[in-house]
This record gives C-alpha cells, structure tokens and sequence, in this order.
C-alpha cells in the first residue's frame, strides 16, 4: 500500500467519524414530568442548532430556504376581501328583487322567444307594471306596453317569463305613453310594492 493510497484512507475515516459525531445528539422526547415545571431537554454541545430564520442586509427576517410559504391572500384580517367582489346572494323570484335588478331583465314570450326587455317598473292603478320595450334599436322604433307585474315569473337564466304572451301578443297590447313617467325609486324591493 502506498503512502498517497494510506493518506487518502485516513482522510475518508476522518470524514465520516466526523459525520457521526456531529449526528451524536440525543434525539428521545423527553418524559412526562408529574410535577408543575416544563420537562429539561439536554443537548449535546457537539450539535449547532440553525435558525428557523435568516436576517436580512435590512434588518428584517427572511425566511428559510427550505419553508414553504402560503399564497398571499386578499382577505383581511377581519374577514372582508380587499379588491374583490362581495358576493351578493342571487333572487329567486320576482318578489325578492329591487326596482334596479328588474330594469334592463330581458323578457321571453310564452315560446321562450325574446321580447325585449324592462324599461321602467311603474305603479299603476290597478297595481305595479313592468313597462317593456319591444323590438327597435337604441330605444328608435321601441313599441312599449305596461305589462301586470304578477305576468312575470322568474327563470333559470336569470330572465322574466311571460305566463300566457307571445311577442306577437304584446304587440296587439295598447302602446304605454312615457310621457311625464317617472319611475320608482331603484332601492325598493317588488314585493314590498305589490303588498301595499
């Protein structure tokens, strides 16, 4: 054996015995203590302990190269979300929705052909009426009828039916004269009007 090869040999056991001893450290849990005090844990003076954390050049923590971090969120603290939506229930009838989400509804005739849509919701004598414009464009050539609030149902696209009218129905309806209309406030709630 040469003396380069023995050399080598002993720089290898030197290695590993040094690997060993720095893996020497007790690692049983401690036993539960009967008394009132915290159980002591012993360490091994041959072991170093790393931080969980690193400090920055700017004073402030980093953290280690190994951790996980969770996903930012836009939830604050008090359970609201910063820049998103709010999510508003949706209605599930007529009755439930304001003055403002009946406006722009598109209405369906009886064969679930398209109408047109809300213009104005208007208390009338005998009672409330959705004012729907049907056909034209932009508001020109528009022929708009008042049309029985208690007509409409409320389908899964979100959209009025009519329950006995078709469009070629409606257009036999007398047309709703707009002048000096004003409709109801955009807060009010259908079905608080319809009760009064």
């Amino acid at each position: 054996m040469t003396l380069k090869n023995m050399m080598l040999g002993s720089a290898i056991a030197a290695l590993v015995a040094g690997g060993a001893i720095a893996q020497t450290a007790d690692t049983t849990p401690p036993t539960a203590s009967t008394s009132d005090e915290a159980p002591a844990v012993e360490m091994d003076n041959s072991t170093t302990m790393e931080s969980d954390t690193q400090m920055g050049t700017d004073g402030t923590t980093a953290p280690d190269a190994g951790a996980t971090m969770a996903p930012e969120s836009d939830t604050a603290t008090d359970g609201t979300t910063d820049g998103m939506m709010d999510t508003e229930t949706t209605p599930t009838s007529i009755a439930e929705m304001t003055v403002d989400e009946v406006v722009g509804t598109d209405v369906v005739g009886i064969d679930d052909e398209s109408v047109g849509e809300v213009d104005y919701v208007v208390q009338q004598t005998d009672g409330l009426a959705f004012v729907v414009g049907v056909g034209g464009f932009l508001g020109l050539g528009e022929y708009t009828v008042a049309i029985p609030a208690d007509q409409f149902s409320l389908n899964a696209d979100g959209d009025f039916s009519l329950s006995s009218m078709t469009k070629e129905d409606i257009k036999t309806l007398p047309e709703f004269t707009e002048d000096g209309v004003e409709g109801l406030d955009g807060d009010l709630v259908i079905g608080d009007l319809n009760a009064s």
